[in-house]
């Protein structure tokens, strides 16, 4: 039964009019005569001249010599639509007008007899669309035949769309294509190319998405028909007598018309949620080519995509960031540290807003989805507010990033910004600013699973910046004041202690740490994820030495600033018994972060031990000051070996940066020479000398892992048995991040799921085989990845220092490939475990019970 509230009542007039007899509509919306040149939306306008020429230009057809000819084919296609629209169209619209009138929905053969018709008429448009295509096929030379045949799929697309009359509008799926070629390209380097491979990504997306509107518009109006005959006879309501009606009488149609929707919508369901899936498919393929591209393309295919997607929450926040960073950017008087700090708070909005959009689409995918196919609807309101919520902040967070940046500015940042485009704009704003934002950080959505190459990995290992720890952050505090069980005086100190330490790293690092930056070029090409590819702009050997020295300088310096600052946490924070607990969050500082990507410069595979650390696997989840004593007496006699590990592996990373460095030199002066004579022992000669950096990385990064493994041996047994598993998940994402995926926010609910109170003896049966089948599979999958990434393959050649020859180095080749192709079954594997546990949970549970346990 259906409570009589608002949103339910709006939601079955929505059904009622839209789905139990979708084509009694025309008093509302048409006349008897069609407008324009179409029919307002029963049926699609037919192709005009000017839009027919844009269509075939934006894929790519020319036919300037062929004008002539496809303009006589245009007159005759109009010719036969107008013929069509004003005779068996317009008796159609007749029709639908007749059986609007009256007090009662129309019987199952009135409306069967109506969807036949309405069916032959779409078929008989996208006929009359072929023989225009036909005749201008007959014109144009071949090679502009495979355009024109994208086209013609992109027309037809748009005949069969204005037959989705199951759904309201608001459901339309998105033409990626259309979308991607109606974008400026103008400044897309190499766009021929580039649209091209767009092309080639999106090739079975023309016959899949058509194949999909064809049946989705044939099951709409069967769908239509069925509900027409579960409801023949009942009593039309309209708008104006709603009011009116008594409240049971209105709960009776309620019911009805629900009890009619639920049986037969199933079909169009599933159907138009493939046909948004594969709108989205598509657009991740083309995103993933633009990417690799033009980033900043990428970045406006993906608003473009996101705003026709979801128009809802196209609410022009991010345009104002971008507007506010850009402008703000072009003050004169900024001094370039101002200037970074814009640009830094423009990067740290751009990637909250990214994530809290996703967040968004993911829950109103679901909020769709639910509402078109789950019976209970309970949950939807509650689903909205969230929705709204999100929103709101999303929205906050666009207007405190403007406001930092017109703090930048300065108070009289209004008055100055506003001065842009009037007489006194250039003498108080730059004329370009070349690194203006332009939003070329991606999101979410827009980053698949892809393999490591040797070009990304490039990216990651290239630039010196990341060999310089950042600055201990808030988080930091809150873990050593956590380990320490500090009292509120204590944090006070340390609060002090911080701020010293803060200002001291900005003094004496923070310069440094901007002239590493300065190495990567600002125009230079963007890698995975949008960052730059780091570009060495060093010319002789000298140069490159000069910047290692910098760049150890730099570390020494750290070391002694946060040295001396653990040193303080001793004296004044800690108690006079913690002073090994405080020794061990030191040394944890010392062996670093994860850092993605670093290690696999070295063995070819993302993930690994090396990137894991023990102590900060067992001091994040707050321990507290009895158990961290316990880890940190057990941990004392390997801290020395853990430092040492770690600043070896640093060292390995900065040689191997030399060298990389250096290479490039290399070649560089060797093109000068231009001795083709001498190429192959000079590229031996390359490749032996970042071979043996390589092994030398190799060592340390299993060096590193081995002693990392054997403190987490150490202190597991120690931790208490409730907090074993938070620390063992820590030290695991870190080491083999690449490995888990997205599983664990699924298993997680899975594990609230199984511990809610409501469940019935039948449901905790079936969660026990879903529970034991996921983890055995998904577990199953993710330790196969860790076993691969602990033993992944070893040049012959790295492991002797020195180049095997081609034979073997083929061979290890081959074998990493293998490893890939190995790693992505089991992650296939995995992902399937995820996805089949998603789906049997929201088969099990209630929608209550889903949003308790979190499940999306």
């Amino acid at each position: 039964m259906i409570a009589l509230t608002a949103p339910n009542v709006v939601r079955w007039w929505k059904r009622i009019r839209c789905a139990s007899f979708v084509f009694i509509f025309s008093t509302i919306f048409f006349s008897t005569n069609a407008r324009s040149q179409g029919t307002s939306g029963t049926f699609a306008d037919p192709i005009g001249l000017i839009e027919f020429a844009e269509l075939l230009k934006k894929n790519g057809v020319e036919f300037r010599d062929q004008y002539a000819a496809v303009e006589a084919a245009h007159v005759k296609y109009l010719e036969s639509c107008l013929e069509l629209r004003d005779q068996q169209i317009q008796r159609f619209q007749e029709k639908m007008l007749d059986l609007s009138i009256g007090d009662r929905l129309p019987s199952r053969d009135e409306t069967q007899k109506m969807m036949d018709t309405y069916l032959a008429l779409i078929k008989r448009s996208a006929a009359l669309d072929q023989t225009l295509f036909d005749a201008v096929r007959i014109a144009l030379p071949e090679s502009m035949h495979v355009g024109l045949a994208r086209a013609h799929a992109t027309r037809e697309r748009a005949v069969w769309r204005t037959g989705q009359i199951f759904f309201s509008l608001e459901e339309e799926d998105v033409d990626v294509a259309v979308l991607l070629r109606s974008l400026d390209w103008s400044k897309v380097e190499s766009a021929a190319e580039v649209s091209m491979e767009c092309d080639r990504a999106l090739s079975d997306f023309d016959g899949r998405q058509g194949k999909i509107l064809r049946e989705l518009v044939v099951a709409s109006m069967k769908a239509t028909v069925e509900m027409a005959a579960a409801l023949s006879g009942t009593e039309v309501v309209n708008v104006q007598n709603v009011g009116e009606m008594d409240e049971q009488h209105l709960k009776d149609l309620m019911n009805a018309s629900e009890a009619a929707y639920n049986k037969v919508r199933k079909p169009v369901v599933e159907l138009h949620k493939a046909l948004r899936e594969s709108s989205a498919r598509a657009y991740r393929a083309a995103w993933d080519v633009l990417a690799r591209h033009d980033s900043k393309f990428a970045r406006r295919f993906r608003s473009a995509y996101l705003a026709a997607a979801y128009p809802q929450f196209d609410d022009g926040s991010g345009s104002g960031v971008d507007q506010s960073a850009n402008s703000a950017l072009r003050v004169k008087r900024l001094t370039d540290d101002q200037r970074e700090a814009i640009r830094l708070i423009f990067a740290q909005w751009q990637v909250a807003d990214d994530r809290m959009l996703d967040q968004i689409i993911v829950k109103e995918n679901r909020r769709w989805f639910e509402e078109n196919s789950v019976e209970d609807h309970t949950a939807l309101d509650g689903l909205a507010t969230e929705i709204a919520a999100d929103v709101s902040k999303r929205m906050h967070a666009a207007r405190n990033a403007q406001a930092a940046i017109f703090a930048i500015v300065g108070p009289d940042s209004g008055e100055i910004l506003a001065k842009l485009g009037t007489p006194e704009e250039a003498g108080l704003f730059l004329s370009e600013d070349p690194t203006a934002l332009d939003g070329a950080k991606a999101g979410a959505l827009d980053i698949a699973m892809t393999d490591s190459s040797d070009g990304q990995l490039e990216s990651r290992r290239s630039d010196l910046r990341v060999w310089n720890a950042r600055r201990m952050d808030d988080a930091w505090m809150s873990r050593i004041a956590g380990s320490l069980g500090s009292s509120a005086s204590a944090i006070a100190i340390l609060h002090s202690l911080k701020e010293d330490y803060w200002k001291e790293w900005d003094t004496r690092i923070k310069p440094e740490v901007d002239q590493f930056a300065g190495l990567t070029k600002r125009d230079s090409p963007l890698g995975e994820g949008g960052d730059p590819i780091p570009i060495a702009t060093m010319k002789e050997e000298p140069e490159v030495d000069h910047w290692v020295a910098r760049a150890a300088a730099t570390e020494k310096i750290r070391r002694e600033i946060e040295d001396r600052f653990f040193m303080d946490v001793a004296s004044v924070v800690a108690e006079a018994n913690q002073a090994k607990i405080v020794q061990m969050l030191h040394v944890g500082r010392i062996c670093g972060a994860h850092w993605t990507g670093v290690d696999s410069a070295f063995d070819g595979v993302e993930g690994g031990e090396e990137n894991a650390n023990a102590i900060l696997a067992a001091t994040g989840v707050r321990l507290g000051p009895i158990d961290c004593a316990k880890v940190a007496e057990a941990l004392e006699p390997k801290f020395v070996e853990l430092q040492k590990s770690a600043q070896t592996m640093h060292e390995a990373v900065v040689a191997y940066w030399r060298i990389l460095r250096l290479n490039e030199i290399g070649w560089s002066n060797f093109a000068k020479i231009n001795d083709q004579s001498r190429w192959g022992d000079f590229y031996l000669l390359m490749q032996k000398r970042e071979e043996s950096a390589k092994y030398i990385g190799l060592k340390a990064a299993q060096t590193k892992a081995a002693i990392q493994r054997d403190a987490f041996d150490t202190l597991i047994p120690i931790v208490a048995q409730s907090a074993r598993k938070a620390v063992q998940g820590a030290y695991l994402r870190d080491a083999y991040f690449h490995a888990y995926g997205e599983t664990e926010s699924v298993a997680e609910g899975l594990a609230k799921a199984c511990a809610l109170s409501d469940l019935t003896e039948s449901q905790r049966a079936a969660l026990s085989v879903v529970r034991d089948e996921f983890h055995a599979e998904r577990d199953n999958a993710v330790e196969a990845m860790i076993q691969q990434m602990k033993t992944g393959p070893v040049s012959d050649s790295a492991a002797q220092g020195a180049v095997a020859n081609p034979d073997i180095q083929l061979q290890s080749i081959l074998k990493a490939q293998a490893q890939i192709e190995l790693m992505q079954k089991y992650a296939f594997a995995r992902d399937a475990a995820r996805d089949k546990l998603i789906l049997r949970l929201k088969n099990v549970l209630n929608v209550e019970q889903l949003l308790k346990a979190g499940i999306k």
